[in-house]
């Protein structure tokens, strides 16, 4: 029989799996709630304040300008909410606290909803996943629970806010686990967050009834044949991936551009005005699109237009959320990846025969192929368009353009639109290796107990000292006590049987004078860089940026233990 101790610790474990289940089930209802708070605000704003307005030529600037006031002054009162906030967030959980301040969130949303509400052609997914995280870190809080769960119920709550928008349970839970969580994938995370999405359905089920966000044409097997792959989707696969990244480095440049503007009125107010321009040649622009994804879908839309929608759609987010307006990518990636398949079909149909069912099929496996180009997140994508279609037919076309748009995305950025934002501001997210190394800090490693040696030491009498020592290498002080260098063996091997010179040569004549140091709020994952660019047994660390005052020691051995200590805690 297992023993008093092994008993207690399994009913421990299973006590907080039962908790986190039963959090994950709360949050699952209130973000599924949120959701369509969030999405009724700004579709009832959008229809009395963008619809009477939006086909009226220049009259469009009417809703637009007063989109950019109000905005201007939701900035005002709740600095940090303008702008693409995705990428922050994701930081905030994988590098930073791993919290998310509810208040903040609502905030966002808040924002969000106005910027779409009057206009601003962008997405509301970003905002809302946030918002969902932000009450699944709330949840997390009130309970009193760990950091690592705390962080499992904003995951949850992401995968909430996705799966209520799209009705798309597998969705909601594979976009937290491979975009929120950077593919962290773990039994302990993974239960709960399957909970929260499926529950969050559940609720739009209730709430909105269970149509689908789209009405996507069901396929047939031999609609979809293995000619068309390699004739039409694998060739789309390839233009969207040419197109995102064309798209991602034109956002970039925009955000360079808007950002010379540095009055924060000026920018919102100049990107008002260029989505003016925009939406005055194609009205479609203007807010998520999504009304013209359903008419894309059904072959409602003209040729002109469509080409008109695909080439000016990509301006119009560039001009809205680059300028400073809140809002995300989702939507827009959904809206120009079915235009840019409904085109390819388009353009395929003046040169081949094509098959009845392949536009309608390129607009479908085109908006997935677009979201993970930008995205990276391939599987996510292509199960929102097997629970978008409710049908594993397209799953062969959609596979196949997804796996080639990514690639080929990829190998022109190298990295997601979050990643390269962040990128951008310095900030690396290159996977979940570094998770752990990001959260700690130097402070909690490095060793107080330092032995120094003063530099005007005698080579004697550093031979002497160190066989009674557990180290090898040693900071030098100066007379003040502050850090001079660094000395190893390896530094007088050369002269330990050199009798006649050991009283003449001084540690400092053979230290390592240009040291690299730490500091104790510094994070492993930047201490780890350090070693591999400037490889060291031991960093000296100082008390602050540029001081010699010398506070601890961190050798490479405790950087590897506290790694392996975090990782098998976590």
């Amino acid at each position: 029989m297992p023993g008093a101790a092994a008993m207690k610790k399994s009913f421990a474990f299973s006590g907080r799996q039962t908790a986190l289940m039963l959090g994950a089930l709360a949050i699952g209802a209130a973000a599924g709630t949120a959701n369509y708070i969030f999405s009724a605000s700004y579709d009832g704003l959008y229809e009395l304040a963008v619809r009477p307005f939006e086909r009226g030529g220049a009259r469009v600037f009417i809703p637009l300008f007063a989109g950019a006031a109000l905005l201007i002054a939701i900035s005002k009162g709740v600095p940090g909410v303008l702008g693409l906030g995705f990428p922050r967030f994701i930081e905030k959980i994988n590098l930073g606290s791993g919290t998310v301040r509810l208040r903040d969130a609502a905030a966002r949303a808040l924002a969000a909803a106005v910027s779409l509400g009057f206009g601003g052609s962008a997405g509301q997914e970003g905002p809302i996943a946030q918002t969902g995280g932000a009450i699944g870190g709330a949840v997390g809080e009130r309970a009193g629970l760990s950091k690592s769960d705390i962080r499992t119920f904003i995951a949850c709550g992401t995968a909430a806010a996705i799966a209520a928008t799209f009705n798309a349970p597998i969705t909601g839970v594979l976009f937290s686990e491979e975009i929120v969580l950077l593919r962290n994938l773990r039994s302990a995370t993974f239960i709960p967050i399957v909970i929260s999405s499926a529950t969050a359905t559940a609720v739009s089920y209730f709430i909105k009834g269970g149509e689908p966000l789209f009405n996507v044409p069901v396929f047939s097997i031999e609609a979809l044949s293995a000619g068309d792959l390699f004739l039409f989707y694998l060739p789309l696969g390839a233009v969207i991936g040419v197109a995102a990244a064309g798209f991602m480095k034109a956002f970039s440049a925009a955000e360079d551009l808007f950002s010379k503007l540095r009055d924060t009125k000026i920018r919102l107010l100049a990107g008002a005005a260029a989505l003016g321009v925009l939406a005055m040649a194609a009205p479609e622009v203007l807010g998520n699109g999504y009304e013209h994804v359903r008419d894309i879908l059904s072959g409602n839309i003209a040729p002109a237009a469509l080409f008109a929608m695909a080439l000016l759609k990509p301006l119009a987010v560039c001009a809205t959320v680059a300028s400073g307006w809140p809002g995300g990518l989702f939507a827009p990636a959904i809206f120009m990846g079915a235009a840019a398949g409904s085109a390819f079909a388009a353009a395929a149909e003046r040169l081949v025969s094509v098959p009845e069912s392949v536009p309608a099929a390129c607009a479908t496996v085109g908006m997935g192929a677009f979201l993970a180009a930008i995205t990276h997140a391939p599987l996510t994508s292509i199960f929102l368009i097997i629970e978008l279609t409710q049908s594993y037919q397209v799953i062969v076309p959609a596979m196949g353009c997804t796996v080639v748009s990514w690639s080929l995305a990829r190998a022109l950025t190298g990295g997601s639109m979050d990643v390269l934002a962040l990128k951008k501001e310095g900030v690396e997210i290159s996977g979940i290796e570094n998770e752990n190394l990001h959260s700690l800090r130097v402070r909690d490693v490095m060793r107080t107990d330092i032995e120094t040696i003063d530099e005007n030491t005698k080579l004697r009498s550093l031979i002497e000292d160190i066989p009674r020592s557990r180290f090898t290498t040693f900071p030098t002080v100066d007379s003040e006590g502050l850090l001079s260098g660094i000395v190893s063996i390896q530094d007088f091997r050369q002269w330990l049987f050199q009798e006649d010179i050991k009283d003449l040569i001084l540690a400092k004549e053979v230290a390592t004078l240009d040291v690299t140091t730490v500091c104790p709020d510094d994070n492993l994952y930047e201490v780890v860089k350090v070693l591999g660019q400037k490889p060291a047994e031991i960093l000296p660390v100082v008390e602050s940026k540029g001081s010699r005052k010398l506070v601890g020691i961190l050798s490479r051995r405790d950087v590897i233990e506290a790694y392996n200590r975090a990782v098998s805690e976590g």
